[in-house]
């Protein structure tokens, strides 16, 4: 059982990610205005998001995926994952709104900055993400919660933020 914390901020509530919401999710994904932006693009299916949950999501403790709602309404999800305390660092991402209602509201930003405050408050030292250099709607979220780019590869543009930095 995943043990990771529900995090908020006024309106804003971000929940650990249930089985019930996992087709949910699975839909945000697909649609044809979020899968390009994937570095794995294909149209997942039902079994697929089941297997996906069972064998590894559920069973991997550094894995955390938070389910957004504002004002009790599911929006979207984001996630700090690949969490080495060792290391000291984890990656975010998996950020998608995936209610046009809730497009365009900083919500994105607001989400980064609680899972950003959550990794530092675990005792990570760095976070780090990769995007495709094209995406407009996922830098700036990015941008706006501290992370900077260090390295370009082809049309990936991989970024970080160093909780010295942060602060």
């Amino acid at each position: 059982m995943k043990t990771f914390p529900a995090l908020r901020d006024n309106d804003l509530i971000l929940l650990p990610l249930v089985h019930q919401h996992i087709q949910t999710i699975r839909a945000w994904r697909n649609r044809d205005d979020v899968r390009p932006w994937l570095f794995d693009s294909h149209v997942i299916t039902e079994q697929e998001q089941e297997r996906w949950w069972e064998n590894v999501y559920a069973p991997d403790p550094n894995d955390c995926i938070w389910t957004a709602y504002l004002v009790n309404r599911l929006f979207g999800m984001a996630s700090l994952y690949h969490i080495d305390l060792d290391k000291r660092e984890g990656e975010w991402g998996r950020l998608i709104i995936g209610e046009d209602w809730a497009r365009g509201k900083g919500l994105g930003k607001r989400i980064g900055v609680l899972v950003r405050e959550y990794g530092f408050d675990l005792g990570l030292e760095r976070l780090y993400c990769s995007l495709y250099t094209a995406n407009t709607a996922v830098t700036p979220v990015d941008l706006g919660i501290g992370f900077r780019p260090y390295k370009v590869e082809g049309d990936v543009t991989y970024m970080e933020l160093w909780r010295k930095d942060w602060r």
